[in-house]
């Protein structure tokens, strides 16, 4: 294979069709095109752990990072920073909605309805998200 035909400065292995995908462990990343990482301003996270799974401590720094640019790049009250707010493994991550109206964190069904909502961190009694959403599509 001729490695003059990859993108400049790009350092990378040159890995043979005819060579077995097991050879190379599983501590590998692969991608089908070239990104200059350079331009990139944000990267998202695969929390559904269909690609890796996180350790408790890149959640924790993820966290942190979000809030700081939460303040610094939005405007985020400042007080955010010295609130004590922290990653909770438990607080539900995946299949989350923001409702617009009510201000809610919402997870939702795989129906798309609300099936459990926070306000902060205070989840919303079940009688009061009936009262809420009962009616509305």
């Amino acid at each position: 294979t001729d490695s003059s035909s990859s993108s400049p400065g790009l350092q990378q292995d040159i890995i043979s069709i005819d060579e077995p995908m097991a050879d190379y462990g599983h501590d590998r990343v692969f991608s089908n095109s070239y990104v200059d990482l350079g331009k990139v301003d944000t990267v998202g996270f695969d929390y559904d752990y269909t690609l890796v799974t996180y350790k408790q401590e890149l959640l924790e720094l993820i966290y942190q990072m979000a809030l700081q640019r939460l303040v610094k790049d939005k405007f985020y009250p400042v007080e955010l920073l010295d609130s004590g707010l922290r990653f909770d493994p438990k607080f539900s991550i995946r299949g989350l909605a923001v409702d617009k109206e009510t201000g809610w964190i919402c997870h939702l069904s795989y129906t798309h309805k609300v099936a459990v909502a926070w306000e902060g961190r205070q989840k919303v009694s079940r009688a009061r998200l009936m009262e809420e959403y009962t009616g509305k599509r």
